[in-house]
């Protein structure tokens, strides 16, 4: 009995030997393994890491700058070869040369009229390659040195449509602004006052100066008609004539239609408008030829040189001829 006894408990034994020695190892060395090894390798990896990200990012930086530097190294070549305002705009030597305008601060000030006026192009066209300063220089260089539209295209890089698109709009606006605006309308004696010189002397309600101007006119020769018509007698070719009126102080204030050549000046002063600008109390300065006095408004008055009708001119008429052309000086200018 004894002996079956010791034998079961020898057989137990063993058993719970072998049952107890997995466990151990389970809960001691994979245990530490697991709590130990992986996180240091992870805070390893982690501080590892950082300095990686931020190089990658400096490259990226650098990267996007080079890229940034090519493309305003892009724009400063195309500026170099292209016309442009800000390529003569310090030179008012260029400035003239190209726009027969003496001066940049005219030329901003002629920009200033038209900067905000909203433009229709041709037909429907939209002209976003050439700034508007660029185009109003571009078409001062085609009426100052009348360059062919495919010179202009080079010079501001566009095509030759574009150009002849610019010219032709910007033409008919400057009419429209320089011309119908500024030019039809004669300002009041009140505003002459404002600013009267010292040599318009006791003409203080002079309204305006007028005088005419004539440029030659180039006449097909098969056309006899219009030789005819603008044949000037007084210049002896064909030319277009035109009635101009200046302020006192020297400001030009009115420009009229051309006419042809072979119109008289009293036809020019009745067709025009100038007759409509006059009121009671004005006073126009004329010059000798200027036989108007009959198609002023009532309440208007001339004043002519003295003409030589005696042997010669009294004293009176002589300071009277003094004063006059002092007044009308700025219109020879």
């Amino acid at each position: 009995m004894h002996i079956i006894y010791f034998f079961k408990l020898s057989r137990i034994k063993p058993s719970e030997e072998i049952e107890e020695a997995p466990s151990t190892s389970y809960e001691q060395t994979p245990s530490t393994s697991y709590e130990q090894t992986p996180s240091t390798s992870y805070e390893q990896s982690s501080t590892l890491s950082q300095p990686e990200d931020s190089v990658v990012v400096l490259k990226a930086e650098n990267y996007l700058l080079k890229l940034e530097v090519e493309k305003k190294e892009n724009i400063i070549s195309h500026l170099s070869m292209k016309m442009s305002c800000f390529r003569i705009c310090e030179n008012d030597k260029l400035i003239f040369e190209y726009t027969g305008l003496p001066t940049r601060n005219i030329f901003d000030s002629l920009y200033c009229l038209i900067e905000n006026i909203n433009i229709n192009y041709y037909p429907k066209w939209k002209v976003e390659k050439i700034d508007r300063r660029d185009q109003l220089l571009m078409t001062f260089m085609k009426l100052r040195q009348s360059y062919f539209h495919t010179d202009l295209g080079y010079r501001f890089q566009v095509s030759e449509a574009t150009v002849t698109n610019v010219v032709v709009k910007f033409i008919h606006l400057l009419y429209e602004v320089l011309y119908v605006t500024l030019m039809k309308s004669v300002p009041k004696r009140s505003k002459n006052k404002s600013c009267l010189p010292n040599c318009a002397g006791t003409f203080t309600n002079c309204r305006i100066i007028i005088d005419f101007t004539e440029v030659f006119a180039a006449v097909p020769r098969q056309s006899t008609k219009t030789q005819g018509l603008t044949y000037s007698s007084y210049k002896h070719r064909n030319t277009l004539k035109r009635l101009m009126g200046v302020a006192p102080n020297g400001v030009v204030t009115y420009v009229s239609d051309l006419y042809p050549g072979s119109t008289s000046y009293k036809q020019i002063v009745a067709n025009c408008s100038i007759l409509n600008e006059l009121e009671p109390g004005d006073l126009v300065i004329v010059d000798k030829g200027f036989l108007i006095k009959d198609l002023l408004p009532n309440g208007v008055a001339l004043n002519v040189p003295s003409f030589l009708s005696t042997p010669q001119f009294t004293a009176e008429q002589v300071q009277q001829t003094e004063r006059i052309a002092k007044a009308r000086i700025f219109i020879f200018k």
